[in-house]
């Protein structure tokens, strides 16, 4: 009886450390793909973020571009029409041109 006990228990030994063994081998296989594919949507987000930015930063660089050539249109009207105020305030009586 002891000796069959003891084969018994050595199949048992030996069927468990093989499903242990495969087990392993699953679980590794399985933790390598999960981090390839966690490492390529990483990837891809990154890309995305950064043609996001980059396209971001293009639009508001047009904008502040278009906004100050506004900005400077603006002035350059506004120092025209001061001027020419100016100018015409300063006509005397005698119909002289004071600047």
């Amino acid at each position: 009886k002891e000796t069959v006990n003891g084969a018994g228990n050595l199949v048992t030994n030996a069927v468990n450390e093989t499903v242990g063994g495969v087990n392993q081998v699953v679980n590794s296989t399985s933790n390598l793909a999960n981090n390839a594919v966690n490492g390529t949507l990483e990837t891809v987000n990154q890309v995305v973020n950064s043609t996001s930015n980059l396209a971001n930063n293009a639009v508001n660089g047009t904008l502040e571009t278009v906004s100050q050539d506004d900005n400077d249109a603006d002035n350059t009207k506004t120092n025209l029409e001061v001027s020419t105020i100016t100018i015409m305030e300063g006509r005397g009586k005698e119909d002289h041109l004071c600047i």
